[in-house]
């Protein structure tokens, strides 16, 4: 088994580098390949592996943007694949690419299957390198996503599986709510403690639908930079990826592409962010609840965005245990 790394600790801050040749260290644990952190001689990190049979190589190489590809066959026959890093804002997606491509073909049973496996995830990384560059969150959109990945991995998860939960997510596919499930539509909110008692709506879309019971969930954030049990973005996300991989690959392909479209990309100034969970209150949105419409809009008002003042909408309160037995209702766990 392969050992995963922590998700602030750079694997290769203590590789020396050397001017004339690249250097590494092996990854921990076994493989039928030999994997390498490594070092290029101009400082940029890079995985190398070993012991590739040259029949298992592809004709073209997949290509993720921002990384140097290539293959060198050795006197004795097989070829060692490299590949360096040329953009250095994405060293920690770098990272995780080559642990995530060592730990799926650790379990091969020969060499070629473990070079198929390899090469399949350079390929699906490939798409999600592309999806995934852009701006930093802002701390509101950070706490936003915060609040929906605990949802979906500390209430969902444990109710309908991860799998269905990550389906369940159409938050990432642009939809104006966030949970779509069998028996509701779920808008999640974060608030921090101790802030105005309101949260912002950001659409005309957001608060509307028509066929299934809408709910809007606001989870309460509460600041924290010494408790344990407190939670960065970070720390969901890789939450995510490991609990996706732990059901099958195809959840982890899907958990990755969802934090992707999602607008997500690690990053150490995430870390400085984090919260514990304070609670969380469901409203239902009932016809008369108050909120902006499209459908109730002049057309020629094409965006609007207002805040709800939660102190109002005592009446519209349930409990988020009877909402979620509702909401997943006749669902089967995987």
């Amino acid at each position: 088994m392969m050992m995963m790394t922590p998700m602030n600790e750079d694997v290769w801050s203590s590789i020396k580098q050397n001017k004339e040749r690249w250097v590494g260290r092996r990854f921990e644990g076994n493989h039928p390949l030999s994997p390498f952190w490594a070092i290029h001689p101009n400082g940029a990190p890079g995985l190398v592996i070993g012991g590739i049979p040259v029949s298992a190589i592809p004709k073209e190489l997949p290509l993720p943007r921002g990384i140097v590809m290539a293959t060198e066959v050795s006197e004795a026959g097989d070829a060692t694949l490299t590949m360096f890093l040329q953009t250095p804002d994405d060293r920690d997606v770098f990272q995780r690419l080559c642990e995530d491509i060592v730990s799926c073909s650790a379990t091969a049973n020969s060499t070629a299957d473990a070079c198929i496996q390899i090469f399949i995830r350079l390929r699906r990384w490939q798409s999600l390198l592309g999806l995934a560059r852009g701006r930093e969150m802002s701390d509101r959109e950070v706490r936003g996503l915060l609040a929906e990945l605990w949802m979906l991995l500390h209430v969902l998860t444990p109710k309908i599986g991860i799998a269905i939960a990550l389906r369940a997510w159409v938050a990432p596919d642009r939809h104006p709510q966030d949970f779509a499930l069998p028996g509701g539509i779920l808008e999640i909110k974060a608030r921090l403690t101790g802030s105005r008692p309101e949260v912002h709506i950001s659409s005309l879309e957001q608060l509307e639908c028509i066929h299934l019971p809408l709910h809007l969930v606001v989870v309460e954030l509460t600041p924290s930079d010494h408790d344990q049990s407190a939670l960065s973005l970070n720390d969901l996300a890789e939450s995510l990826l490991i609990a996706a991989g732990q059901h099958n690959m195809d959840t982890r392909d899907l958990a990755h592409a969802a934090l992707a479209n999602r607008g997500y990309v690690v990053s150490p100034s995430y870390d400085a962010l984090s919260y514990s969970i304070a609670g969380a209150v469901a409203f239902q949105v009932k016809p008369d609840f108050p909120r902006i419409l499209r459908g109730s809009t002049d057309a020629r008002v094409t965006e609007a965005n207002y805040s709800l003042a939660l102190t109002a909408l005592g009446e519209y309160r349930e409990e988020l245990v009877d909402v979620l037995a509702i909401a997943c209702d006749g669902i089967t766990r995987e």
